[in-house]
């Protein structure tokens, strides 16, 4: 297991979770000078990935109950 992701998958998440990296930094309690340096790096420390699959699950729950009419 990788305990890396690469930053292009990473951009591709936080575009379809319709997330800034700006607002991710501020979300996870990051300086965005953090993840500009993962660009560089062209990768992403495993635990950001866990935090995004997290998200995406939280959206999805969230899309299925409006469409429910769930509260």
């Amino acid at each position: 297991m990788e305990d890396v992701i690469e930053y292009i998958e990473f951009k591709e998440k936080l575009k379809k979770l319709n997330i800034t990296q700006k607002k991710f930094a501020e979300i996870i309690e990051y300086n965005d000078s953090t993840i500009r340096k993962w660009s560089k790096k062209g990768e992403v420390p495993k635990f950001v990935e866990i935090i995004l699959e997290y998200f995406e699950e939280l959206k999805e729950k969230n899309e299925i109950a409006k469409k429910y009419n769930i509260k």
